[in-house]
């Protein structure tokens, strides 16, 4: 008999967490276990979901996790969803499902597991009050982390040690013998220019105007480099203009969705990721290209300072700037960066967990009390 577990997402936009969704829905074995999926919004990235032997389900979610007595009503819906289906795990990530599972399945008598991608304390405010004066810790039975920032974050919030596992996202299907170099030729780029990119959802608090602002100074110093923003969102346009008046149009292509982020990463000089709450781009360093970040920032747990990448001191343009003309002026030290890397892949640096997959530890849960 197989194990029926359900997972819950909002929608499929782009973003890292329905990625990591998508990941860890098509990693499990179908053999083992039976999947449901309750969904809000296709978007972008549902293509990539394999739907062949998954359950779904197209329902309304929440829209904002603040309006409390909404989140209980659709949370003991979801509850009878879990009964009527005998379902025995949910898995949950984004901030407004994981309220949603935990009280699902503290009605419904099931396990629960919440991947924790962000910093909880830092961008899920009201889910860690939740935490703190609920016993929604007792209603999650795993957390999984994909960094040791976050670990620590949950552990200040209350949660027990014994209780979150770091792990690896799921796995990366990027190959570097097939990433090519069709990037240049596609984007009109000069063999001699170098690439810079940068890959967001283009939203308020993902410092992509630090971004656009850092590269005047760049084109100053050194001006055979072209910028990427790789990414789709409400800021385009006002990133636009803000490029448009800085007179940086001809060296700044946005590319908007790409499916193909590692592959152009890897064709790419090296990544610049402007410190913001939530963690991104591990994608391109798993691409085996350096990174650029702030020090003592939601990234800095990926990055070896020095090794691969450099951690700035202060989140400003100037200061990425520099950063970033070192990379550029030091054709030796990238080739350095990018052996290491390839040397010392991302779980290594991280810490995850590779005694367990995806599979075992839906299994440990299960049986947990047996």
């Amino acid at each position: 008999m197989k194990y029926k577990v359900l997972f819950l997402s909002p929608h499929f936009g782009v973003g890292g967490v329905p990625h990591d969704t998508i990941n860890f829905i098509n990693t499990l074995d179908k053999s083992i276990f039976d999947v449901y999926l309750v969904y809000g919004e296709e978007g972008d990235l549902f293509h990539k979901l394999n739907t062949k032997e998954i359950t779904l389900k197209k329902m309304k979610f929440l829209k904002n996790y603040r309006k409390i007595m909404s989140m209980i009503l659709f949370s003991l819906k979801m509850a009878k969803y879990v009964k009527v289906n005998d379902i025995q795990l949910i898995f949950t990530i984004s901030i407004i499902a994981y309220p949603v599972g935990a009280i699902a399945s503290f009605f419904s008598k099931t396990k629960h597991i919440r991947a924790q991608p962000n910093y909880i304390l830092q961008t899920e405010k009201v889910n860690a009050k939740l935490m703190k004066f609920t016993p929604f810790e007792r209603w999650t039975d795993l957390f999984i982390t994909f960094g040791s920032g976050q670990k620590d974050e949950l552990i200040q919030a209350g949660v027990s040690p014994d209780k979150i596992k770091i792990q690896q996202r799921g796995p990366s299907s990027f190959d570097y013998k097939k990433a090519g170099n069709y990037i240049r030729k596609e984007l009109s780029i000069p063999d001699d220019f170098k690439i810079v990119i940068t890959v967001h959802r283009l939203t308020e608090g993902k410092g992509l105007d630090i971004f656009v602002d850092m590269i005047p100074y760049i084109l100053k110093e050194y001006p055979k480099v072209v910028f990427l923003i790789i990414g789709t969102g409400e800021l385009k346009e006002e990133l636009e203009q803000q490029a448009i008046s800085l007179g940086i149009t001809n060296n700044l292509i946005f590319t908007g969705f790409r499916d193909d982020v590692e592959e152009i990463a890897y064709q790419s000089t090296f990544g610049v990721y402007p410190d913001a709450p939530s963690v991104g781009m591990t994608r391109v360093i798993e691409a085996g290209i350096p990174l650029v970040t702030q020090k003592n920032s939601s990234m800095d747990q990926y990055l070896i300072d020095g090794k691969t990448g450099f951690l700035v001191e202060d989140c400003s343009p100037k200061a990425y700037a520099d950063a970033c003309l070192s990379l550029l002026r030091d054709d030796d030290k990238l080739r350095e960066m990018r052996e290491f890397i390839k040397e010392n892949p991302l779980h290594k640096v991280v810490g995850w967990d590779e005694s367990m997959d995806i599979n075992n530890i839906f299994l440990s849960v299960l049986n947990q009390g047996k």
